[in-house]
């Protein structure tokens, strides 16, 4: 199958493209700077425009954009320029010039909104109330996209996705932070505290490992019945609970401490997605236990430092 990949070189991009070439696909890599990729920039609609007219793809993966929570509050209208906007540009493309494929987008289960309880994670008939611009730029893109798609009789899929982590994540995310900081006291055999914020927070996390199975479930999968799909461990976590574990795994002896400087009140104190419905259909499991995946985390900066 010939696959594009809108996004190539981030941290599932990369994961993704891997192991697409491993299974025998032809993997198209496309980014704004990227060696050996074609060029595409979402905030330039004639690069996807050039892209789908050229290279006539099996099916199409929209990774691209912005994916910083925070950085959306700082600047609003960029957010929706770039993951609205830009990918609605990169959907009306795909109508144009590859009607008979398969756009698959990538959501966020910050699209859901409000809080969910332990007990009952969000479910894909759920109704979204975003609370924050990326969330709301994200959902607003994908409704855009599914109400095309419905009037069009297109293949589209929407993925909304748990925090995931795991080795070739950068910095700015909640694991990876952790884990580089743990690595980087070990190495230099510093015990002193980890400053953190609201550690309260409960989210569910998942292993890019899984992660890409699911993607790669959608793309191979002959027909599918929903356009939305949720994909996710359906375990919350606690934040705290969870660099607790990471000091174990690792035997680092730094305690915690609060720092209230970086102290921010969750807009979502428990978010956490039932998956019920890929795992019905398309038979994806998460596969790697949460202390597995922290520990091949934990290695993969430890090997960096």
């Amino acid at each position: 199958m010939r696959i594009l990949i809108l996004g190539a070189s981030g941290f599932v991009g990369t994961a993704l493209g891997n192991a697409l070439s491993v299974r025998g696909h032809e993997v198209l890599a496309a980014d704004v700077d990227m060696a050996g990729s074609f060029h595409f920039d979402l905030a330039v609609p004639e690069t996807a425009d050039k892209l789908l007219q050229t290279l006539k793809p099996d099916t199409i993966v929209l990774l691209a954009g912005a994916s910083s929570v925070g950085a959306s509050w700082k600047n609003p209208s960029g957010i929706f320029e770039l993951n609205t906007t830009g990918a609605i540009g990169v959907f009306e493309s795909f109508l144009k010039h590859t009607p008979d494929s398969r756009l698959i987008f990538a959501g966020s289960s910050e699209e859901y909104g409000r809080a969910c309880s332990i007990e009952k994670p969000f479910n894909e008939d759920d109704i979204c109330t975003p609370s924050n611009p990326y969330a709301l730029s994200k959902h607003s893109a994908a409704q855009v996209m599914k109400m095309l798609a419905g009037k069009n009789s297109s293949d589209f899929v929407h993925l909304r996705l748990a925090n995931h982590f795991g080795p070739g994540q950068r910095k700015g995310f909640v694991i990876a932070d952790f884990a580089s900081q743990i690595a980087e006291k070990i190495k230099r055999q510093d015990n002193s505290p980890i400053t953190a914020g609201n550690l309260e927070a409960m989210r569910d996390f998942l292993f890019i490992d899984d992660v890409i199975d699911a993607y790669i479930k959608v793309i191979e999968a002959k027909r599918l019945s929903n356009f939305t799909y949720n994909v996710g461990a359906g375990k919350p976590i606690a934040i705290k609970t969870l660099l607790e574990l990471m000091l174990e795994i690792s035997g680092c002896g730094s305690k915690i401490v609060i720092d209230p400087q970086k102290f921010r009140q969750a807009d979502t104190p428990v978010l956490s997605l039932d998956s019920t419905r890929i795992k019905n259909e398309l038979k994806w499991q998460v596969t790697v236990p949460l202390k597995t995946a922290l520990e091949r985390t934990l290695d993969y900066w430890s090997s960096r430092c």
